[in-house]
């Protein structure tokens, strides 16, 4: 399980990188013709809410991404005090990143906490709750927390969404049930078409059911959701990073495309990182305390 927890975290990372080249642009068409199809990472274009940041970089969600791992091999753990002292004054207001953000910085606390499903949920509902005081934050990141265990136990994503559907429903999560069941359901439509009807933005009830469409649609390849995911335009980096760690999981590290990890700027960083978290998870294991 290691090697796909590994894959887990760094596809989530080189989608973020690879939505860098188009996040924030809503019109497709403009996508297409300044950039053909986006098999590859790019620079941020000039204009675009990341300008200036060269390829190999991260958008927001990215850096979120990376201040999680970070804070993880630091303490070994997720302390929710200090990682509220080292966000610092990165978010001086709750709520200054969409409800799903707290989601898509997820895979490295899935990382560390893989054996044990029940801290993973809660930890992964207290993250969020650090930066997002709305419900649905929380709830959202205990969805994609157990989506993305299911996955790297080996449930398919679309099998692990549908379960994970069926226990929001049953414990009364009735909106997010339904837009999961909506994005699912979904599947057998074009990812444009799906764009079109859900919308593009960052808002639960746009990027939820689309990240959903595009895991279940192109569950048998990360390259074609994650290619998918930037041609349909908008807040794609979001979506990515959700996709990417969901499929990621599932797939391992085959399913990355040459090259869109390890030409991350952070890449070395990561790897790192990611070698001392596992130092930490086994200390965990042989405690008896994951």
């Amino acid at each position: 399980m290691r090697e796909r927890a590994e894959a887990m975290v760094l596809a989530s990372f080189a989608a973020d990188s690879h939505a860098l080249g188009a996040h924030g642009i809503y019109d497709r068409n403009e996508i297409a013709s300044r950039f053909g199809r986006i098999d590859r990472l790019l620079p941020a274009p000039p204009g675009s809410p990341d300008d200036g940041r060269p390829r190999g970089s991260f958008t927001t969600y990215g850096e979120e991404s990376l201040r999680v791992l970070r804070h993880l091999s630091n303490e070994g753990r997720f302390a929710a005090d200090a990682f509220r002292k080292s966000l610092g004054a990165v978010h001086p207001a709750t709520n200054a990143l969409p409800d799903l953000a707290a989601a898509a910085r997820l895979a490295p606390l899935v990382y560390l906490y893989r054996d044990d499903i029940a801290a993973l949920t809660d930890l992964a509902g207290e993250q969020a709750s650090i930066t997002h005081s709305g419900g649905r934050a929380r709830t959202c990141a205990g969805l994609f927390a157990r989506v993305t265990w299911n996955a790297l136990n080996g449930k398919t994503p679309r099998a692990a969404l549908s379960s994970v559907a069926d226990s929001f429903e049953a414990e009364s999560s009735a909106e997010i049930a339904e837009l999961v069941r909506q994005g699912i359901e979904s599947a057998s439509s074009a990812t444009t078409e799906a764009a079109d009807r859900f919308g593009q933005g960052a808002s639960v009830e746009s990027a939820l059911p689309l990240t959903l469409h595009l895991i279940a649609k192109h569950e048998g390849s990360l390259e074609n959701a994650l290619i998918e995911n930037v041609a349909a335009g908008g807040e794609s980096a979001v979506r990515g990073m959700l996709v990417g760690m969901v499929l990621g999981a599932f797939h391992g590290r085959e399913a990355i495309p040459d090259g869109w990890a390890s030409e991350l700027r952070a890449f070395k960083e990561i790897d790192s990182l990611l070698e001392d978290l596992e130092a930490a998870h086994v200390r965990a294991e042989m405690a008896g305390t994951p």
